[in-house]
Order: C-alpha cells, then structure tokens, then sequence
C-alpha cells in the first residue's frame, strides 16, 4: 500500500512539469505534451516484475515541485547511479523495442524494454548549467528511465524521493511483491468468465432477491430494445425497492427474445415476479407500445384471480410521451427535419465534399446528426445548422457557379431547397423556443428519486405555458382535471393567427424580412399556420397521454414538501382520493383509513409547531428544493416513528412509485459500453449484475469477502462444467432431432418409391397382355417382342419393389426391436410384450436346463473316453461354415445398422420412430 500526499493518475505525467515554479519560463511553447505523453504514458505493468500483484500500476498525484539544483542532483546520483552507462533518450524518438547496451549495469533485466539508443546526455552536468532545452530532455530523459527501465522497487524508491512522508508496505495485501501467492497463481482462457457468469454474479443476484424478498412491496421496471451485437431484443428488467432512508432501483435480469410478443413478455415478466413475490407487486413500470399495454392488462387481471389486488396505475413514461408528443408535433415542418437530416448525410464519409465544403473557410464546422425518435434533444443539431447555415449557403451557391463538383444526390437537392426558404431560419428558432419550454421537464424527471409528487404541478404549469401560446387570456381554468377537458380546437378560443406567440428570436426575423420585402404575406401567414399546428398537435397528444389522466397521479400532490402547510385543506381531500383509490384496489384496508387520515393530520399540526430550521435541516437549502432534495429522505426523517405507523406506510408505497424509465433507458446506454463481439447472453447479464452491485455499494473497494461469495466463486468451476454438459446434451438432443428427421424423410421416400413401382408394374402388366392378345388376333411377331419386353421391364421394377419392401421391413422391424429393448430396460415394457419376453426366458431356461443334465450324464463318457472324435463329412463341413457365415452376417449387419441409427440421446422418444413407419 502506498500512501502519498502527492497521489495522480499517472506515475511520471509530463503534466507535473506544467507545475515547476520560475525553473522553465514558458514550458508550453518549447514542449509538446501530447507526444510527450504518447511516448512515456507511465504505464509500468508490462516492465513490472513477473511476482508482482495486478496491483503493480503506481498512482502518483499532482506534483507542485520546485525544481532545484539539488533536487535533480540528489535524483541523479541516488537513483540513477546503476544507469550511467545506459544510452539516455531523447523525447522525440518513437517507443522501440531494442536490445539491452552490453556494458549497462541496470538492474531491470527483467522485463525491460529499452527503447532506440540516442545521444547521451551528461548527467554530472549541474542543473543550473543547462540550457531550457537541456533541462527538457533531462526531465524527460529521468521521466523514460523511470517508466521504461525501472521496476517497482526503484519507482517506489523514488517516490520517497519526491515525497519523504510517503508510506510504502510491500507487504501488506493491495501491494505484494514477493508472494507465493501470486508467484503460484495460474488463469485459464476462460477462468474470469466463468467465475463471474457462475461464481460472482449469482451471489450478487441472490443477495438482491433476498433483499426484495424481505421488502413488503417492489416496483418492477421492464423495456426492450435491440442488442446490436446478438442482434436480439434485450428485455431488460429493474427493481425499485427502499434502502434504508430512500428508494432505490437495481437492475435483475436481462431476457433475449426474437419476436416479443405480449404472451412472450407476459410470461417472462411473471417468471420474474413468481421469483420475487407476486403478491408483492406493486406498479408495472413501461413505456407506451401497444405490447407493453396488453402485458400490463394481462398482468391486472393475474393479479386480481390470484392475490385479489390490482396493480397502481400512474401510466406509462411521462419522459416518452413527451418526446413523442414533441415528434407529433414538430411534422408541421417536415422540411426542418429533412434539412436537419440531409445536412449531415450530404457529409458523412464523404472525404471529397468535406474538403470542397472545407475550403471556403478554414474554421468551418460540420453538422451533427439528427435523431428523428428523440426530437427534443436535436437542440443542439439544430443550433448547429442555424450556425453553419452562411457556410452551407456559401458552399450550394459555389456548386451552382460550377466552381464545384455537383453532388448527384438527394441530400444536395434538399439543401437546394433549404437555403431558397427565407423563412427557414424562423422555423428552426421557433421550434427551439418550444424545446426551451419542453427541456427543463425533461432534465428534471430524467432521475431516479421520486418525483411523483411534483408531477401534477410541473405537467400543468408545462401545458399552461404551450397552451397560452395560441390560446386566448383567461380561457384556461386552475384545476389540472379541468384543463385536461378544454377544447383546444375551439376557433373563439384561439387567439388570431398572428398573435401566436412564436418567440423573441422568430418574431424579430419576421420583423425584418418585413422591412426587406423578402417574403410576401401570403409565406409569412403559412409559417403563423404551421406554428399554430405543431402547438396543436404537441398539446393534443400531452391531453390524451400524460399522467394527468390518472387521479393518483393529480392527487399525489399532498405529499409535495413546498405545499405541506399552505394548501392543508386540499391536501387532505387529496389524502382521501388515493386512501379511497387504495382500498379499492386492495392495497390498504378500510379500516385503517381513519387512523391514516388522523395521522397525518397530527403530522401537519406538529410540522406547523417546528422551526423552520429544523423542518428543512435535511434540505439543502432553507426550503425543499426537487433540484438538489430527496423527498423520500425528507419524509424518512419524520414519519418513520412509532408515532406515524399507519401513514409511514402508505407514504412508503406511494413514493416507491415510478415515474419514467429513465433507469431503464440508462441500463441500455451501459450495454453498448460493455458490449463486445461472441459475448454470450448469460455474459452480458453477470456483467450487468456485477456493475449494479457494485454502484450500489459505493465502488470496489466496498466489497466484502463473504464466505458465501468465496463458496459460490468455487463452486463456479463446477456450474460451468455441468452448463457445458448441459450444453452437450442440447446438441445432442438437437442432432437426434435431425436424424429423426432425416429416417422419416427416407421412409417416405421409400413409401412413394413403393407406390410408384406397383403402379408402373400393374401398368406394364396391362400393356403387355394387350400386345399379346392383339398378337393372337394379328399373328404379328412384333408384338409378341414388345410384350416380351414389357414384361421384363415389369418383373425388373417387381425386384426393385420387392429390394424397396425389405427395407422399409428391415427400417420397421429394427426400431421395434430397439423400443421393445429399452422399454424392456428401462422397466416400462407393456404386458404384451412383457409376456412374449417372458415366455422366451422361460424357454431359454428349460433348453439349458436340458443342456446341463447332458453335459453332467456326459462329462464320465468324455474323461473316460479320450478318443479322437469321429470325423465329419466334407457336406456337413460345409454346412456348419454356412451357419457360420450366415450368423456373422446377421451380427455384423445389426451391429452396423445399430451403429449407423442408434440415436445418441437415451431418453428419445422411441414411439414416435415406430408410428412413423407405420
């Protein structure tokens, strides 16, 4: 372990010289430190030494140094005396491997790799000797020594150098040198995928389900989206549950389907739920596809036939549906999408119209990429190409002079289009006075901590501020269930089309095209049109899918700490909705209402009684603030007491609540980081796991060495050998699958053979005694030849019919004869055949008792009678080698044919064999 007050990412940073004090006036002009930290970058575990731990990689910290004299001196003869024979470096030279200087005295034999001999720099020389170049390539040169030459003990022998106080103890167990440990320690190419997909991970998972097994109620969070490099849709599923004094949400488990269905995504997510309590279920966290819809019914009704509950409903993500209401809206100007697009596909690799777009000025930027499902966060592309808009205009209208080569595509059309519109500039900046409105939302609730309480008060000042836009002053009531029943649509409620409010920036360009005469009335009247149609379309969806819709969600309000002990009658009205909403749905019982209802009325009377430091001395400031405040922590403080018992758990559930998936859509954005090419799904799901855990703790070091881990890590060894039996036995299965397959395609094959042959044979027949009959009348030669010759056609096909029925016998009778062998085998033979072989060992049994009475009433006669046996007749002879051949034949044949058709899996079903030949 190395304790330091000088601890930085990097052991030998260049970036510490930045920091000398009056030694190199001006150390940036003379000194490149991007290549200065390309060719000394201060890794040291590949030159380390080979007993070294993995914690070989030395973290020094910003050096604030004085670079004295006696500083570099002491540097020089204490730590570098081995070196004085070893060629220095300068630092322009690029990093190659060459052999170690034959009369060098370094002690870094090791791994040492030694980059190209250049000039020697003399280290006697005194510091304040040298040249500003001179002390450069000296700092640099001790900079490479220590990287590339030095092992671990000489690095830390300069630490102590640089810092006296710094505390080096190689023997304690973050920092071995010597051990036997690691000098034994042997990983296989597998060894770290196993241990976490079978080892780390399923502990890690199995302390989390414990966890949410103990928790009275979970909210589960589950969305799907496409995994690039299995190219299959991940459905990915989270928890949230309570730690301690606040909610939190976990990832679980992770599912790979090809087409989710809503029975498919149904039964995973009740799989799920069975492991960790259905009972205990609380919300079903989703966003707004018509699937995710029916799952949600399907999981309702579940819910209702077997635990006599329902799940809380508070809609799908709010954060979706306001990208997707902005999307519905912004198709009132489709050609600022199409521009937007256009101008970033017209440069994307394309090296030729990027230096032509290049050269009309030398600062020019490029524009960005264009989201058409995420219309909210083109903010910036937009901001980009209002921009760049001179420079587009400059470069179209070069291209037109022939000045340059013309594109022959549509995206050079496009922006043809895109530079002619006056009105252009007007519509982007009146879209992005929408997205400043829309934005705040967004950032706020892109979070994990309860927000359902602020939801109602946010959701309806947003829709005030776009409804006021293009509505009259005064129309619109205070109540959010009224505003949601306003009729947008209604004309006299609109205000006239040129006072919509379009924005400062809009308004202004509008203003001056007027002056200019640039645009007639007839455009600017269509672009008043248009602005009035996005905020329609934007507000109408917002009516038919925000969360305003649902009563918890406008009730939930009472718990919002801002209005606790201003608004005490409407949240008490409010407090009974949801009690009313819970009791319906099973979630709380009627009789304990009142003791909720009196309970959180004493909460507000003692809140009321507090001084105000001490109501917010959780809060980060003098009041709550939802920016910087966790609800959850705040009401924690003050009803998880014996005094609020019955109203702590009602808040408890009620702040547990999901608002969005913003979680969820975070866990993706982690896949694509830990994604590589031939990684397996059970390996993406460990990786996943391990990641949770690990933030959730606070990081590596927080990790407790459990037995229970310890074990589960050792057994991982033996679960990775049983998942590749398993993995055999599949395969198995699969190849049997095939073989089956493959016999039922040949005996139909055989069968319609069969059926073809007879009917050429009776057809043959037919002809044949028509020829001769005819012959008989006509006493033509001819026809006798032809009938002849239809008869051996027909008695050859006959041999063919008859080759084609012995095998479908042979196929038919050697499958029955293997199912009536295992199912003899395996104990669960039918009686019938039971008897028959039954009946056979009785036999065998009296025919060797025969046998034996013979060989005792004969064994006298053969010691007595020690003559030679009487010889056998050539005829005999040759019959008993008949015999002979004909049995080895049939046990060569049988065992060939087991051979060529035994199925490798035991357990198959032998029936479905039989009535296929049937």
């Amino acid at each position: 372990m190395i304790e330091s007050s000088f601890m930085c990412p990097s052991a030998w940073d260049p970036d510490v010289f930045q920091e000398f004090n009056g030694c190199i006036p001006d150390i940036q002009s003379l000194f490149d430190f991007n290549e200065f930290t390309d060719s000394g970058s201060g890794d040291v575990s590949p030159y380390s030494n080979e007993l070294s731990s993995s914690s070989d990689d030395l973290i020094l910290s910003e050096l604030n140094l004085d670079v004295t004299e006696e500083f570099v001196t002491e540097i020089l003869q204490e730590s570098c005396a081995g070196f004085s024979d070893l060629d220095w470096l300068s630092f322009r030279d690029s990093p190659k491997k060459t052999s170690k200087s034959k009369n060098s005295s370094s002690p870094v034999s090791r791994k040492s790799k030694h980059k190209e001999p250049t000039e020697h720099l003399d280290c006697s020389k005194l510091w304040s000797n040298m040249c500003e170049t001179e002390q450069l390539e000296t700092l640099h040169a001790l900079s490479e020594i220590v990287t590339f030459h030095m092992g671990i003990r000489e690095q830390m022998e300069i630490i102590q150098i640089i810092d006296p106080t710094a505390i080096i103890s190689p023997d304690d167990k973050e920092f071995v040198l010597d051990s036997e440990v690691a000098k034994n320690f042997s990983c296989g190419e597998n060894k770290v995928a196993y241990l976490s997909v079978f080892g780390i991970a399923p502990h890690f998972s199995s302390l989390l389900k414990s966890r949410i097994k103990n928790e009275p109620d979970y909210v589960l969070l589950f969305d799907e989206s496409m995994n690039e490099v299995n190219q299959s849709k991940q459905l990915d599923c989270h928890v949230r549950i309570w730690d301690v004094n606040k909610v939190t949400t976990r990832y679980f488990s992770s599912d790979f389907l090809g087409h989710a269905t809503a029975d498919l995504l149904f039964s995973k997510i009740k799989e799920k739920c069975l492991t960790l309590g259905a009972g205990n279920l609380l919300q079903l966290s989703m966003d707004g596809p018509n699937v995710n819809l029916k799952v949600h019914e399907m999981m309702m009704k579940e819910m209702k036939d077997e635990f006599n509950t329902t799940l809380l409903n508070v809609g799908t993500c709010g954060l979706h549906i306001m990208h997707n209401a902005f999307r519905d809206g912004c198709s009132a100007f489709p050609e600022v999408e199409n521009a937007a697009s256009a101008a970033y596909w017209h440069f994307k690799d394309s090296p030729a119209r990027r230096e032509d777009y290049a050269s009309l000025n030398l600062d020019a930027k490029f524009p960005l990429k264009f989201c058409k499902h995420r219309w909210v966060e083109n903010e910036i592309v937009l901001v980009r190409l209002l921009e760049i808009l001179p420079d587009v205009k400059s470069y179209i209208k070069e291209i037109e002079r022939k000045k340059l080569p013309r594109p022959n595509n549509k995206s050079f059309v496009v922006l043809q289009d895109m530079i002619k519109d006056e009105l252009f500039p007007a519509k982007c900046n009146f879209i992005l006075s929408v997205v400043k409105d829309i934005q705040p939302f967004l950032k706020l609730y892109q979070t994990d901590r309860p927000m359902l309480p602020f939801l109602n008060g946010d959701l309806n000042n947003l829709l005030k501020d776009l409804l006021n836009r293009f509505l009259k002053d005064g129309s619109l009531p205070t109540s959010s269930l009224k505003l949601l029943d306003v009729n947008i649509e209604d004309n006299q409620l609109q205000k006239e089309v040129t006072k919509i409010n379009v924005g400062f920036v809009a308004k202004k360009m509008l203003k001056e095209l007027n002056k200019k005469d640039f645009c007639n009335e007839k455009k600017v009247m269509e672009f008043y049109l248009s602005c009035r149609q996005l905020l329609l379309k934007l507000t109408k969806k917002l009516f038919q899918k925000c969360p305003l819709n649902f009563s918890l969600v406008r009730n939930m309000s009472f718990l919002d700490p801002r209005t606790l002990l201003t608004n005490k009658e409407a949240n008490l009205k409010k407090l009974q909705n949801i009690l009313q909403y819970l009791s319906s749905a099973g979630r709380v019982k009627e009789e304990a209402c009142d003791a909720v209802i009196k309970e959180f009325c004493n909460f507000i009377a003692d809140l009321t009684c507090m001084d105000t430091t001490k109501r917010y001395e959780h809060c980060s400031g003098d009041t709550f603030d939802p920016l910087l405040d966790r609800v959850d922590v705040f009401y924690y403080e003050f009803l998880s007491n014996p005094k609020y018992p019955n109203l702590w758990q009602v808040v408890k559930s009620l702040l547990l609540l999901s608002h969005g998936q913003a979680s969820v859509e975070r866990g993706f954005s982690i896949n694509k980081n830990l994604l590589i090419e031939n990684l397996k799904n059970e390996t993406v799901v460990a990786k996943r796991v391990i990641d949770d855990h690990l933030k959730f703790i606070g990081g590596l070091k927080e990790v407790v060495i459990t037995n229970e881990l310890v074990i589960s890590a050792a057994g991982a060894r033996q679960k990775y050998m049983a998942y590749l039996d398993h993995q055999k036995t599949q395969m198995k299965v699969k190849v049997c699958g095939e073989k089956r397959k493959l016999m039922a395609e040949t005996v139909d094959e055989l069968k319609k053979k069969k059926i073809r042959l007879e009917k050429d044979i009776k057809e043959l027949t037919k002809t044949s005694e028509e020829f001769s009959e005819k012959a008989e009348e006509t006493s033509d030669i001819g026809l006798i030849a032809k009938a002849n010759a239809l008869r051996r056609h027909a008695r050859e096909k006959l041999c063919e019919l008859t080759k084609y029925s012995a095998y479908l016998d042979d196929f038919k009778l050697q499958r029955i004869k293997d199912y009536l062998r295992k199912q003899f085998e395996s104990k669960n033979v039918p009686k019938s055949t039971h008897t028959y072989s039954s009946i056979k060992s009785s036999k065998r049994i009296n025919s060797s008792s025969k046998l034996l009475s013979r060989k005792s009433s004969s064994k006298k006669q053969k010691k007595e009678d020690s003559s030679v046996p009487a010889p056998v007749s050539e005829d005999q002879q040759l019959k008993l080698k008949r015999k002979k051949q004909s049995r080895k034949e049939q046990k060569s044949g049988f065992f060939v044919y087991e051979k060529k058709m035994k199925l490798e899996n035991p357990q198959e079903d032998d029936e479905d064999d039989i009535n296929i030949l049937e």
